[in-house]
């Protein structure tokens, strides 16, 4: 024991530069390996490094927005929302979220109409659960201002029949589709998108 701890006593100061190696050197080296063969698997992925000549593009799109007055994105017909966010931005990921029964569907059917209006292109809808005609019974009661149970229940008066006919005529001058097909997979939606997109423009 007393050899094995004078051993030890006289090989302290090789350990401690072993210690020093391998923190200061070594385990940094290591680290900047493992990042550089991640930056290559991402390539290999299709995934690209940023160049100049992206930063270029952004200042440009910059230039053109500050020639451009008022809303630079998609308007959505809310003045406020349109205020804080410049409308909906090409790219945006937007998650509209609340408890059951708070009324999303409705909100983003609104949504849909106000951009169909007052936007150039088309307004895809895809319905994993609420079938086609409830969405058209909501738009149409949305715009005509006739409450929804009437549709349902059919009790409507002459001037909300008026209304009724209005509104489906306002709404069939826009280009709104839906789709109700519950088992549509993502790579569909892409699909039918990119179609719309040739046919009606952006």
């Amino acid at each position: 024991m007393d050899v094995l701890m004078g051993y030890l006593r006289a090989g302290w100061p090789i350990l401690l530069m072993i210690v020093i190696f391998y923190f200061l050197l070594y385990r940094p080296q290591k680290k900047q390996q493992k990042e550089r063969n991640t930056l290559l698997n991402s390539l290999k992925k299709g995934q690209r490094i940023i160049t100049i000549g992206d930063i270029y593009g952004v200042i440009n799109e910059l230039k053109e927005l500050r020639t451009m007055k008022g809303i630079t994105g998609i308007e959505t017909g809310y003045v406020l929302l349109d205020r804080m966010t410049n409308g909906f931005q090409r790219g945006d990921l937007i998650i509209l979220a609340a408890r059951p029964a708070m009324g999303k569907s409705a909100l983003a059917l609104n949504f849909a109409s106000q951009v169909a209006k007052r936007n150039e292109g088309a307004v895809a809808i895809f319905s994993l659960e609420m079938p086609s005609d409830s969405m058209m019974k909501r738009l149409m009661s949305s715009e005509s201002q006739v409450y929804s149970d009437k549709l349902r229940s059919g009790k409507l008066t002459n001037e909300e029949m008026s209304r009724l006919y209005e509104a489906g005529s306002h709404l069939s001058e826009r280009k709104i589709y839906i789709d109700d097909t519950s088992s549509i997979k993502v790579s569909q939606i892409f699909s039918k998108c990119r179609k719309l997109k040739s046919e009606n423009g952006s």
